[in-house]
């Protein structure tokens, strides 16, 4: 059941095909997750404080399956920070989880290692973009 809504995916998300990146891609896109929110700047601000506070647990989950060499629970962990991370439109984290997810599930340890390496560096500029947000004036609300 849909109620009428359509399947809208992130820009720069595409899994594991698609075209390479010729810039790159945005840390944070604000306006798309507004836009994703029904323009309520509230609760996308209620979405990324939640995803601030998850984020690093997971992190360190998938740190810990990488070390053991798990590349099932890494493919499953890397599935769902980037389905978290599109879910808050960090398109360029999303899209790096993706690269660890593919890397993982084709069992290629040294990709699932130069893909945290760029995780980790998406992270903090993602943390930073996100933080941002957070603290910046509240945009009044749009008309439907």
């Amino acid at each position: 059941m849909n109620n009428g809504q359509q399947f809208r995916p992130v820009p720069g998300v595409l899994g594991d095909s698609g075209p390479a990146q010729a810039t790159p891609l945005a840390a944070f896109d604000r306006e798309d997750l507004i836009e994703r929110m029904m323009g309520s700047d509230g609760l996308a601000r209620q979405i990324v404080d939640s995803f601030i506070k998850y984020i690093p647990r997971q992190l360190a989950a998938l740190a810990e399956a990488i070390e053991r060499s798990n590349t099932e629970q890494t493919r499953a962990l890397a599935h769902k920070i980037k389905g978290s991370a599109a879910n808050v439109s960090a398109v360029a984290l999303a899209q790096a989880a993706s690269v660890i997810e593919v890397a993982a599930r084709r069992g290629d340890l040294t990709g699932v290692l130069k893909g945290f390496s760029e995780l980790c560096v998406e992270c903090e500029r993602t943390r930073s973009e996100l933080a941002n947000f957070l603290t910046s004036p509240v945009a009044p609300a749009s008309v439907l």
